[in-house]
């Protein structure tokens, strides 16, 4: 019989360099380096190493080990780092193991929970999102270059390791793999003034971030399940990008495959002396295109732009407004935005179940009535003009009153056309329509504002917007 106590030695686990995305073509390859680990109570995280991800001191995984070939999976517990120059992990066996046998082992970075249903080769994790943001669908990268926050473990970027048939008189070394996959966004400055970037916003076909059902396929690892199918990534403590150079920053998502014919999108948002400018880049695949677990994909951006260019598009997207989150602070001044540039300041945000009629599909944008916090709803640029506007609006609240100001600006800031909306007695949770044609041509703005009916300070006629369309007016 095997004694309890045991070292397990890992693989250092690696984001595979990958495909670089400016014309589709893949050519997937991973890089490994050896480390070594203990067993202990889960304490602190991994640290990054180029594309290494190391152990640090004190780091846990769980391990779990089968007679090779079967599925009674035996739950060894924590496993800790205390050598990190032999990567290497101690700790104590739930049972002997029998010296005739083979076993296959299991590592996970963070503990799975068994409790729940979990086994080690299908489980539920969390993918996208960082210890310093636990707020879903939003990630942070302190400064260029940096893939530290894709080593937060149990914050949004699991790990796994699996090796099978391994004698019982040998200690297992375990490869380990990141679940998720990594878009690394390449941007290259081309002007002559330097950028600093402030986010990366990306937007894809299928869901990659929420709470995954993870399993482990052979080779590969599937992620499946409901998710968001956008992710910002915000950039702390970003330093400037000269004219010609280059700086990468690193978006973890869960595995997906696009389809010929699907399209990634990205904004990328940079700040230009005073000004901030986002520059879109839309990625439409030629054929099927896997963005595989543990794998990074490069997006090669050159960045161009110097102003605002107007959006040719015809309706709202409030899918992405706030990240996709519902919010109902009303804390004045507050600012909530969309990743194509709708703002809303001093608002809330709310989904389908506030209004009974069923009417709000995704997200509804709330402009705040009281004199004290007073909201606007604002549009992007927007390009081809403004033929007929419609809308749904409404209030989710007992005794409170709608009016509201909208006006159409020109890129001057000029308002070219205005509108009163007011209803003084509307019935809760019921949306009304709106349309009106007001055919003003060229690149126009759009802007609601509420007139606080009833005169109150704060928190009063809260009133809902959504599904903003218009029609072009070319002039």
């Amino acid at each position: 019989m095997r004694n309890k106590l045991i070292h397990i030695f890992l693989i250092a686990f690696v984001l595979g360099s990958c495909e670089q995305i400016e014309n589709p073509g893949v050519n997937d390859k991973v890089e490994s380096t050896d480390f070594c680990v203990y067993l202990s109570d889960i304490a602190t995280k991994t640290a990054n190493d180029g594309m290494s991800t190391q152990w640090v001191e004190g780091d846990a995984i769980g391990l779990f080990h089968a007679i090779a070939g079967t599925q009674n999976y035996i739950d060894d517990n924590s496993f800790t780092c205390d050598n990190v120059a032999a990567n290497k992990f101690s700790g104590t066996l739930t049972e002997e193991l029998n010296a005739g046998s083979n076993y296959d082992w299991y590592a996970f970075y963070p503990k799975i929970n068994i409790t729940n249903g979990d086994s080690p080769v299908k489980f539920s994790k969390y993918i996208g999102r960082t210890a310093m943001s636990s707020f879903a669908g939003k990630v942070i990268q302190i400064g260029n270059n940096s893939m530290a926050h894709l080593a937060g473990g149990r914050d949004g970027f699991p790990v796994v390791g699996f090796v099978d048939n391994v004698p019982a008189s040998e200690f297992p070394t375990i490869p380990m793999r990141n679940v998720a996959s990594v878009i690394c966004v390449n941007v290259t400055n081309t002007l002559s003034e330097p950028i600093v970037i402030s986010s990366v916003d990306l937007v894809t076909p299928k869901p990659i971030v929420g709470n995954f059902s993870i399993e482990l396929a052979g080779n590969d690892i599937v992620a499946s399940g409901a998710g968001q199918e956008f992710i910002r990534l915000e950039v702390s403590e970003g330093s400037q990008i000269a004219g010609g150079e280059s700086s990468k920053f690193y978006i973890g998502v869960a595995p997906f495959t696009v389809t010929s014919g699907e399209e990634i999108l990205l904004y990328v948002n940079a700040a230009i002396g005073d000004k901030t400018v986002s520059q879109k880049i839309a990625k439409i695949f030629d054929k099927e295109t896997p963005f595989k677990s543990g794998f990074i994909k490069t997006f090669n951006v050159s960045y161009a732009q110097t102003d605002v260019v107007p959006l040719k598009v015809n309706k709202s997207d409030f899918k992405t407004l706030n990240i996709g989150k519902t919010s109902t602070a009303f804390k004045a001044g507050s600012e909530h935005y969309s990743f194509d540039g709708w703002k809303l300041l001093t608002g809330a945000v709310v989904g389908p179940t506030t209004f009974t009629d069923g009417s709000i599909k995704d997200l509804a944008a709330v402009i705040c009535g009281g004199t004290s916090q007073t909201g606007v709803l604002t549009s992007p640029f927007i390009a081809d003009g403004c033929g007929t506007l419609k809308f749904k609006y409404g209030v989710y609240n007992n005794n409170e009153k709608i009016r509201f100001r909208i006006d159409i600006k020109n890129t001057a800031g000029e308002v070219v056309q205005t509108e009163t909306v007011e209803n003084l007695e509307p019935t809760k949770s019921i949306a009304a329509e709106y349309s009106k044609e007001f055919n003003v041509s060229g690149v126009f703005q759009l802007e609601f504002t509420n007139l606080c009916p009833s005169g109150v300070k704060n928190r009063k006629d809260r009133v809902a917007i959504f599904d903003i369309e218009w029609t072009n007016c070319p002039g």
